[in-house]
């Protein structure tokens, strides 16, 4: 995924997995380094509660231009959509979803 030219500074990138099945588990690597991020020890951001995951990446580490490269790895055959958006920064209450 590249940040288009047209990124706000001070929007963060949410990547979210959903599940399109009860079995499906996704979790989510993210890396700007490496092209093929597998797990948590070649990924700078990984996230994997079990069903859907969200992941953020804060402003600090985003400008224009970069690439990050995300990989997906179930533990059996999975289905899901995966979203990613641009947000300015929220605190999220008690119990609240992105």
């Amino acid at each position: 995924m590249e940040v288009p030219e047209s990124y706000d500074d001070g929007e963060d990138i949410i990547i979210k997995a959903l599940p399109k099945g009860l079995n499906s588990d996704p979790d989510v690597f993210i890396s700007k380094k490496n092209k093929f991020p597998k797990d948590s020890s070649n990924a700078e951001w990984a996230c994997s509660a079990y069903g859907k995951d969200t992941c953020s990446i804060n402003n600090a580490d985003i400008k224009r231009g970069d690439i990050f490269y995300i990989g997906i790895k179930c533990f059996q055959m999975c289905n899901f959509n995966l979203i990613p958006l641009l947000t300015e920064e929220y605190e999220l209450e008690n119990g609240e979803e992105l």
